[in-house]
């Protein structure tokens, strides 16, 4: 996956930086290093150094307190390392290009880090994992961290296969790029985070769908979308079992226009769908947590946003909704109160005259919950796109899943809006295909789960749209099996709602 220009130029500053500071350090031994306001920071050991080495408590009378970033880059007949307990700070890519390395050992003393018998780096409550040496073939994680650290298994190009603990709740940036022989690891439920860059050069977990690839673990085929292999897509239809939408996943898809999140998505990554200008409405899945930085900068013809039931979202990241200037509606349904706790990165910032930060979010109509005038109705079932809450002839019954609109159609859980009319929903699987039988005095539905075709009382009709399976619930069109079942239907543009009146 490519990286944003300035993530490069960062890189480029940090490394111009640190060329700086070598070319005014000292030298001795392995070791170059540099004073700083702290004690001694080892800036570079010489790449020829081979087995293990150990890095100094002290040069002189000055303690070392830091390993600068890239430090140890490209010691490739490093085979260990020892910390000393005076070592405070350890830079990011300390450690890459270490090809040989097998253990890292820091000093029990050592007040911020420590190792386990495996030589594995941890800060020093043992809650991030910050460092598998790129050398190991296994790696047993010891603690029960929470947090997979920057880089921290990056080039483990022997590792093929790792379980992560059930305490995992975040994966950082770049965790586990170039891992090239890894082809089983085994991600919890309880991660809800994942850096940008953390699968790239993963290659052996890569599970090519077609139009899209996916990274799959032990147990999730689809469970984080890296990128489209076709930028020219109109339409895409996103696993149901996906996790997690990689930065740029969809970005410069500019013919984009129809596009659905599936309701488990947990988080959508910078840029994710940048300058897809034909994309006209999306919702936000429930469980996502934040929006990046620049995730839909650019889609210029984005006109509605909704965010899904009950949202988790707490904060908009900068440009996230920069240049969408036809943005003119956003439907959460929550209350005032909670759509203005979330933080929204408003900083104006213009290019060319054109606001692109989050201007255009912060003019949107919000549109909030439902006017009662429909809601409370006691001869119908109400419901709202995004919504669980819904109201059966006046009364509020909680969903578990929420009506959604895909290419243009308004599909519900079938059993929901079944039985809300009285019906009865059986399954049948006869080896081939899977076929829901919805039944109410003497009509027969039949409906094939991925197929156009379906049964009304033994006649075929041709569907608008497929039922799908989502999260084990099924959805079929509303429209047609609210007919079928001698139904009417209403649709309330203004509010998003659904009326089926029997």
């Amino acid at each position: 996956m490519k990286k944003s220009k300035w993530l490069f130029l960062c890189f480029c500053l940090v490394a111009s930086l640190v060329f700086a500071v070598a070319a005014f350090a000292d030298a001795l031994g392995d070791w170059t290093y540099t004073k700083t306001d702290d004690g001694i920071a080892i800036v570079k050991c010489d790449p020829s150094a081979r087995e293990e080495v150990t890095v100094p408590h002290a040069i002189g009378d000055v303690p070392v307190t830091s390993i600068m970033f890239s430090a140890f880059r490209d010691c490739e007949n490093i085979t260990g390392i020892v910390i000393p307990s005076s070592v405070k700070s350890i830079g990011e890519y300390a450690f890459t290009g270490c090809k040989s390395l097998q253990n890292i050992t820091v000093d029990a003393a050592n007040p911020y880090f420590c190792s386990d018998a495996q030589g594995v780096l941890y800060n020093k409550n043992g809650t991030e994992l910050l460092r598998c040496p790129e050398g190991k073939t296994a790696c047993i994680i010891s603690f029960p961290i929470t947090e997979i650290g920057w880089a921290a298994f990056e080039n483990c190009a022997l590792l093929e296969s790792l379980v992560l603990p059930s305490s995992v709740t975040s994966i950082k940036s770049d965790a586990f790029n170039g891992c090239a022989a890894l082809t089983s690891i085994v991600i919890p439920a309880s991660v809800t985070n994942i850096g940008w860059g953390a699968f790239d050069g993963c290659g052996k977990l890569c599970n090519n769908t077609g139009d899209l690839i996916y990274i799959q673990t032990a147990d999730n085929p689809c469970y984080y979308l890296l990128y489209t292999t076709r930028t020219s897509l109109t339409s895409c239809e996103i696993s149901p079992y996906c996790k997690f939408i990689a930065r740029r996943a969809f970005a410069d898809c500019e013919n984009l226009a129809d596009v659905t999140l599936p309701s488990g998505v947990l988080g959508i990554g910078d840029f994710a769908f940048a300058d897809c200008a034909s994309l006209t409405s999306v919702t936000i899945p429930a469980g996502v947590p934040s929006i990046g930085q620049n995730t839909f900068y650019g889609c210029k013809n984005l006109r509605e946003v909704t965010f899904a039931e009950p949202s988790r979202c707490k904060s908009v990241g900068a440009y996230a909704f920069g240049g969408c200037d036809a943005l003119s509606d956003v439907y959460y349904f929550g209350t005032e109160d909670e759509w203005n706790a979330i933080d929204v990165s408003a900083e104006s910032v213009t290019q060319d005259g054109v606001a692109v930060n989050n201007d255009a979010l912060l003019r949107a109509e919000i549109h909030f919950a439902y006017p009662l005038e429909y809601a409370m109705r006691s001869d119908a079932v109400v419901l709202a796109i995004g919504k669980l809450k819904a109201w059966v002839f006046g009364s509020i019954v909680q969903n578990d899943v929420a009506p959604k609109i895909v290419r243009d159609r308004t599909m519900v859980p079938i059993r929901f809006i079944a039985e809300a009319l009285g019906a009865k929903v059986d399954w049948n699987f006869d080896g081939v295909a899977r076929k829901a039988i919805v039944q109410k005095g003497d009509k027969t539905i039949e409906i094939m789960i991925d197929s156009m075709a379906a049964r009304v009382n033994g006649s075929e009709v041709i569907l608008d749209s497929p039922a799908f399976i989502e999260n084990d619930r099924t959805y079929l069109p509303l429209r047609f099996v609210a007919e079928a079942l001698d139904a009417k239907v209403e649709w309330v543009a203004d509010v998003r709602e659904i009326i089926i009146t029997p």
